[in-house]
């Protein structure tokens, strides 16, 4: 019996003592439990996750979707400006189109340099000013031609009208273009309802520049002007018709500065009722049928400087009644007077040469 009991307590004291089996086990047990408590990330109060939560950036736009962009006042207001206007400056100062359709009253954006040809040529638009501190030097053939523009007032800085700037502009009231030295070929042709043009120091008009201006009165410092092209006033049958009687009234206190007057300059024109133009400076050439069918012509008196009255100058000047020539007058071609109905004396100068 002590034996037996001997061999149960042998028994177990083997079994607590573990195996090296069983240690290892043990080991990599205790090992893992140990790697599992360094990642486990440290717990966040409550309140923590909500301030990170809220932290979070928002996500970005999928696509499709703009991203929206801040603006300061004045940067919306410069769009807001630039979509009425439905125009833009380049880095050049041109002026180009963002709205085809542009139309009404508009305002030139003042760092505008030149206005390219055609611009708003046929367009819907209807008073033009400047915006103050205009830069604008240049405006191109036929910028406005056609369009249904009633007014515009150029600023300073244009000193020329390129020709057809406002060819067939119909509706076209009034013009000030204080600055302008020089019109081109055709630049107001058929410009109706043109009545008055302030232009005090123009020196050249072009060709046909104001042909068929059919209300055009008045026209500013046409005695200071120094060539006036081929049928440039033709037909305009209002010219002089309201506020002066002489076509160079302007040029009588200070001389008449006329160089050249081109082929049937003011054919037509029905209401001019004088000419005085002895006050005229310098040497000056007439071309054929300057003033033929100006109807209500009466009175002439012509420059001392004019050597030759051309072919059919006055024909058709049906209640003309006096003419003054200048004293070097030596030639007068062709039908010069011819149906000059009221006309029935001339005093020739004495060194009139040939009489065609």
């Amino acid at each position: 019996a002590a034996q037996e009991a001997d061999v149960q307590q042998t028994e177990e004291v083997e079994e607590a003592i573990p195996t090296d089996d069983e240690e290892y086990v043990e080991e990599l047990s205790d090992e893992k439990v140990s790697e599992n408590e360094k990642e486990a990330p440290p717990e966040t109060p409550a309140d923590e996750e909500e301030q990170e939560d809220a932290e979070l950036p928002t996500e970005e736009p999928t696509a499709g979707e703009a991203t929206p962009v801040t603006l300061n006042a004045s940067e919306e207001q410069a769009i807001a400006v630039q979509a009425a206007e439905g125009m833009t400056v380049d880095e050049n100062g041109v002026l180009h189109l963002t709205d085809e359709a542009i139309s009404g009253d508009i305002v030139i954006p003042k760092d505008v340099v030149m206005i390219p040809e055609s611009l708003f040529a046929g367009k819907n638009i209807r008073k033009v000013t400047f915006a103050k501190g205009s830069a604008l030097k240049t405006i191109e053939k036929g910028a406005f031609s056609g369009s249904t523009i009633t007014e515009i007032s150029l600023p300073g800085g244009v000193t020329e009208i390129a020709a057809d700037t406002f060819k067939n502009c119909f509706s076209l009231k009034t013009v000030a273009m204080v600055e302008v030295t020089s019109v081109g070929n055709n630049a107001f042709e058929n410009c109706s309802a043109l009545k008055t043009v302030q232009s005090p120091n123009i020196k050249t008009i072009g060709d046909r520049a104001f042909y068929g201006c059919s209300t055009l009165s008045n026209i500013s410092s046409l005695g200071t002007v120094e060539t006036i092209g081929v049928e440039a006033f033709q037909n305009c049958v209002k010219l002089c018709s309201d506020e002066k009687d002489d076509l160079f009234v302007d040029g009588m206190n200070n001389g008449i500065t006329l160089i050249s007057v081109g082929d049937r300059a003011f054919y037509g024109c029905t209401g001019i009722k004088t000419l005085g133009m002895q006050y005229t400076q310098g040497d000056i050439t007439f071309g054929s049928g300057v003033f033929q069918n100006c109807t209500a012509l009466t009175e002439i008196w012509l420059p001392e400087s004019l050597n030759m009255i051309p072919d059919r100058t006055f024909m058709g000047c049906k209640t003309l009644v006096n003419v003054t020539f200048g004293k070097n007058t030596d030639s007068i071609g062709a039908s010069a007077f011819q149906d000059c109905k009221a006309l029935t004396s001339l005093s020739l100068p004495e060194d009139v040469k040939s009489i065609g």
